[in-house]
């Protein structure tokens, strides 16, 4: 719902100012955010740390599964032979270890998602920064995100997408050379 009022106010915006800037010859070009963000120094490094995390978690996951699944057939095995208290006791470990491997999911899937947002929001703020600059010193009007559901076409002569990895990667490689002095 919010990207739909999103692409209503920039297609209003676009008609508004359009007539405007069409009769001055506007200067629009496009990025790939995405690509950016995948193919940039920063960003492989962060997509590569998310995906640790997620495999540690996922590793943990199945461990508590293996667990579970233990403790399932060992009740299912024995379930004729053991005594009815020591049954109900396995069966409310299995059923409190069912309860905290699903604790465990959900808190799982919220830590890597706030590990996420840390990881990524800087990156985005200094991309959006390079953008803006880059949008500054080559005089163009506007720069879209071809990930946007407002963008419906692009041609390649005015996709900018490289020219700004290329500027954000040395940025980065620049500031890292700064820290590491």
């Amino acid at each position: 719902m919010k990207t739909r009022i999103m692409g209503m106010v920039m297609a209003a915006l676009l008609l508004f100012v359009g007539s405007t800037l069409w009769a001055a010859e506007a200067k629009i070009a496009y990025v790939d955010g995405q690509k950016i963000i995948n193919e940039s120094i920063r960003g492989k490094n962060a997509i590569k740390e998310l995906k640790q995390t997620y495999e540690l978690k996922q590793q943990e996951i199945s461990k508590k599964e293996q667990e579970i699944n233990r403790l399932r057939e060992e009740i299912s095995a024995q379930r004729l032979t053991m005594k009815e208290d020591v049954l109900t006791e396995m069966k409310a470990r299995y059923q409190k270890e069912g309860t905290e491997l699903n604790r465990f999911m959900k808190d799982a899937q919220e830590e890597i998602k706030r590990k996420q947002i840390t990881l990524f929001k800087p990156i985005s703020n200094e991309i959006d920064a390079v953008i803006q600059s880059y949008g500054m010193e080559h005089g163009l009007d506007l720069i879209l995100d071809k990930g946007n559901p407002v963008f419906l076409y692009g041609s390649q002569e005015i996709d900018v997408t490289d020219a700004i990895l290329k500027i954000y990667d040395n940025q980065q490689v620049k500031g890292a050379d700064k820290s590491g002095q």
